[in-house]
């Protein structure tokens, strides 16, 4: 079933061509189309699929077109806030950690939206917490810099690279805050990041 905005049921028509599903919401030259590939796996392959922790996980089966969107966008926050640390030797509580961080809601926020995001962002915090090396310390650094991802997918929907180099230019410029909740965590502008320590 689809529905839009105001709640009230439209038609949807499914079909698949080679691996691809497609999906038309509504009739007529408005219907909104949509396409994805079509993933059939059994056993372990699923398990491996979801292994990306349970709260994500009931966020991607709560939003499964959403999660779709942005389902490679954690691959470049790595990988970008790794190349501009060259010199850290670590990847956690620090500045690489909060420009990833920075990079990733911001992607996400601009991939899909501010909600969708946010969802995320807090499942993944929530399934940290099994890390064995999580801390209050850290998952308040985390949720302040995701805040800030937000608003920079905001600031610049439609500019994936801007979102980037904007993420980075912050986690180099990152406070280094050892005790968050000595600071405003609300973050109501999202103009910066927070670290607990560097490098």
């Amino acid at each position: 079933m689809g529905f839009d905005a105001t709640g009230a049921a439209v038609p949807v028509r499914t079909g698949f061509e080679g691996n691809r599903l497609r999906l038309r919401f509504g009739g007529g030259p408005a219907a909104f189309p949509m396409e994805f590939p079509a993933i059939a796996a059994t056993g372990d392959t699923l398990d491996t699929w979801w292994s990306t922790g349970i709260q994500r996980r009931i966020v991607c089966e709560n939003e499964p077109v959403d999660c779709f969107r942005v389902r490679n966008a954690r691959g470049p926050a790595f990988d970008l806030s790794k190349k501009a640390f060259p010199e850290a030797t670590e990847t956690e509580d620090n500045r690489t950690d909060a420009a990833r961080h920075c990079v990733w809601n911001g992607l996400m926020t601009e991939g899909t939206h501010r909600g969708f995001a946010q969802r995320m962002a807090a499942a993944h915090e929530i399934d940290g917490r099994a890390n064995p090396g999580w801390s209050r310390d850290a998952q308040l650094m985390d949720e302040y810099k995701n805040k800030t991802g937000v608003q920079v997918g905001l600031r610049n929907e439609g500019a994936p690279r801007l979102i980037e180099s904007t993420c980075l230019h912050y986690g180099r410029e990152a406070r280094i805050v050892p005790e968050p909740d000595t600071i405003d965590l609300t973050n109501p502008y999202g103009v910066d990041v927070i670290a607990l320590r560097h490098p």
